[in-house]
């Protein structure tokens, strides 16, 4: 499965936060991850700068603009 774009995380970032308390972004990942049943694969692919992993960039720009 390809990881979706940032704006497809709107809805899992919110229902992962949704219990009113704070949530670390490595906790709000997992959250998202497991939602969406990405696969190892997924988690691991990396941006074309081989620094951050894809799907760690669109869950945080999906919290930037949901916050």
């Amino acid at each position: 499965m390809a990881i979706p774009d940032f704006q497809s995380f709107f809805v899992p970032v919110l229902r992962a936060s949704a219990d009113g308390t704070e949530h670390s972004s490595s906790e709000i990942r997992e959250k998202v991850a497991a939602e969406l049943a990405l696969t190892p694969d997924d988690l691991d692919q990396k941006l074309p700068s081989g620094v951050q992993t894809v799907f760690a960039n669109r869950v945080t720009w999906s919290t930037v603009y949901v916050t």
